[in-house]
């Protein structure tokens, strides 16, 4: 119901040559090596540091440490800390006041003045690789061509595209769905789904090393619980009432997709047609996006010209 209410705005991107060589810096900063400097620090550099930092005289904890790398802009530490470490050398010692700000994560420090004695133990200048054969290999391309390195970024940049466009689209049908279309849902499908969800939430807490687990009261996951309920059964009947079957083309472009990302493609190929939880768990998202295609007919879409950095980077 209410299909012509739901408004959605669908980025239209092309991604430009000069969005492929931000993406190839950006990598290079990643393989960035450091150069030992004997002059003044400037921004970008590394300066490693020793220091101890006192309030009213007193040490407070975290507030002193030895050997500490710090890049200059990378904001890791408060900004007003950084700035002091501008123009000093190897060998030098500095002393400065720094404030915490009144929203500090550390509460006992916080929107408190420390004197820190700060030792800087080195200075050392980026050194960014060049983009060549070595460089090309690094990134799995065999054959060492710099072109071929720019054709699989822009692949991937347009497989992270296509996703986020279509997450954006999606999520925006959905929210007009759930809008225009308010019901009853039983109690007992609600308490369901929130138990499943807190199961899930606790599974992958533990898989992440997580051992004292929180306690998780059913409001937490009430919200996303009806959701996914409503959603369900409102994409259910969509399906059920256009008689939308699962196109076997969608799915093995899904696929093919999804193992693209991987190094052992075909092998990740063969388990998402093997096991049956995996294969489930595609099926379902391509009928998703069939029915996302189908109700993109039916809504009021507006066409929007982006770059591809304000779509991936805000997953429109």
């Amino acid at each position: 119901q209410g299909l012509e209410k739901i408004k959605v705005e669908r980025p239209k991107v092309e991604i430009s040559d000069a969005d492929v060589d931000r993406m190839i810096d950006t990598l290079r900063k990643q393989r960035t090596t450091w150069n030992e400097v004997e002059r003044e620090s400037q921004k970008d550099d590394r300066v490693v540091i020793s220091f101890d930092g006192k309030i009213g005289g007193e040490s407070f904890e975290g507030g002193a440490t030895e050997g500490m790398p710090v890049v200059l802009g990378a904001g890791s530490m408060l900004s007003e800390f950084e700035d002091n470490l501008l123009g000093v050398k190897a060998g030098e010692e500095k002393v400065f006041n720094v404030t915490f700000p009144e929203d500090y994560h550390g509460a006992a420090v916080a929107g408190k003045t420390a004197e820190f004695t700060v030792k800087v133990d080195s200075v050392s200048e980026p050194v960014l690789p060049e983009i060549n054969e070595e460089f090309a290999k690094s990134f799995g391309v065999d054959s060492g061509d710099v072109e071929q390195l720019r054709t699989d970024i822009r692949d991937n940049m347009q497989r992270e595209l296509d996703s986020a466009v279509s997450s954006g689209v999606t999520n925006q049908i959905m929210d007009g769905l759930l809008e225009n279309n308010k019901f009853d849902l039983p109690n007992a499908m609600v308490d369901e789904e929130i138990e499943r969800l807190r199961q899930a939430t606790m599974e992958d807490m533990k898989r992440s090393g997580n051992q004292n687990l929180p306690d998780m009261p059913a409001s937490i996951f009430e919200d996303q619980a009806r959701r996914r309920i409503s959603l369900g059964l409102m994409v259910g009947e969509i399906v059920k009432s256009n008689e939308i079957k699962m196109d076997q083309e969608k799915f093995d472009e899904e696929i093919k997709s999804i193992a693209a990302t991987y190094e052992q493609s075909d092998a990740v190929e063969r388990a998402y047609r093997e096991k049956p939880e995996l294969r489930q768990g595609i099926e379902a998202v391509v009928i998703e996006n069939q029915v996302v295609d189908y109700l993109l007919d039916k809504v009021d879409v507006t066409d929007i010209e982006k770059g591809f950095y304000d779509v991936v980077q805000s997953r429109v």
